[in-house]
């Protein structure tokens, strides 16, 4: 499961996140803002471990055309 900004990836959005699989967008958090998801770890070791990091994200299936909002999407740099 991962957050999103609502305006950017509507909820229920699959999303294949580069070598860790497809998730799907089933909620909202305060500090995701724009071109930002937030991935669910099973511990917070874990979410710790992975830490804040630029991913590439593939859109699997949604009925809006979302390839133009992503365009310009770069990693995020530390």
């Amino acid at each position: 499961m991962i957050a999103v900004d609502t305006r950017v990836i509507p909820l229920g959005t699959k999303i294949e996140i580069k070598d860790m699989g497809i998730f799907k967008a089933e909620d909202t958090g305060g500090k995701i803002k724009g071109n930002r998801i937030d991935i669910y770890f099973d511990t917070k070791k874990e979410a710790k471990e992975f830490g804040r990091k630029g991913v590439w994200i593939k859109i699997i299936d949604n009925s809006y055309e979302l390839a133009d909002l992503f365009k310009d999407i770069r990693p995020l740099s530390n």
